[in-house]
């Protein structure tokens, strides 16, 4: 039991070390609470598997799943399944839809985090309309729950807005400053400023131009050209909304 317990320790650590683009994406915006302070670990042992993110506290888990897992259909269902045996609700993303829309899978995590989640019965037990055996639940406790469940949502919709907002604004701050960064890093190399984001990307600085989480696009970046130098030497948001600052998002 000892060697096992220290081969998934080993193998989690490994995990961690050779994290995928799309968890690379989305462990920054997990970590730390910034999820209406949901606490999340990364790579983390329940039962004899490892899940790529766990919520203790909330019994949510969140996999991301590459190309092969479309071979791998009838192991994940079972591996769902005891999941979902053990308490947890497990949401499944591909790596795609994090690394294009970082945002949109943020916000159906914060919609599960805010959801309740009733565990399943224990097999062979269901629920009854009069009384109530051993484990279950009679249908007058299940919608007291659900009512109650609906006055929670409504409180916390502000709030799940605003956080929402603030993880953008986040994603938005973090993606300039790294085309920033990246631009000095270039001119730095050769001497110029590119002529184009795009060529960061053909020169191997970036494998992909990031998505401007207000414009849910790549494209409309505004690339700011050096007037005596010429190329692209800074980069601003093309939406034209206000932040939190009062600030335009195209002046940031």
């Amino acid at each position: 039991m000892e060697r096992l317990t220290r081969w998934f320790r080993e193998h989690a650590r490994g995990l961690r070390r050779n994290q995928t683009d799309a968890e690379r994406t989305l462990w920054p915006r997990l970590r730390k609470r910034q999820l209406l302070g949901a606490k999340f670990r990364r790579q983390h042992q329940i039962g004899r598997y490892i899940v790529d993110f766990c919520c203790s506290h909330k019994k949510l888990i969140v996999e991301l799943d590459g190309g092969q897992h479309a071979d791998l259909a009838c192991a994940d269902a079972q591996r769902t399944a005891f999941l979902e045996r053990e308490g947890y609700q497990v949401l499944r993303f591909w790596n795609h839809e994090v690394l294009a829309n970082s945002d949109a899978v943020l916000e159906q995590i914060d919609q599960a985090l805010t959801s309740p989640h009733l565990p399943p019965l224990p097999k062979g037990e269901r629920i009854r309309g009069e009384g109530r055996n051993e484990g279950g639940f009679t249908i007058l406790e299940l919608m007291t729950v659900l009512v109650i469940a609906g006055i929670l949502l409504t409180l916390a919709e502000p709030s799940f807005s605003s956080t929402i907002h603030k993880a953008r604004e986040a994603s938005l701050k973090q993606n300039l400053f790294t085309m920033r960064d990246i631009i000095d890093q270039f001119r730095a190399d050769t001497g110029k400023y590119p002529p184009a984001l795009a060529d960061l990307k053909a020169a191997g600085y970036l494998k992909r131009v990031p998505v401007d989480p207000f414009t849910k696009s790549a494209s409309t970046w505004q690339e700011i050209l050096d007037q005596a130098e010429g190329g692209v030497f800074d980069v601003h948001s093309g939406s034209d909304l206000v932040g939190s600052d009062g600030v335009p998002y195209n002046q940031w």
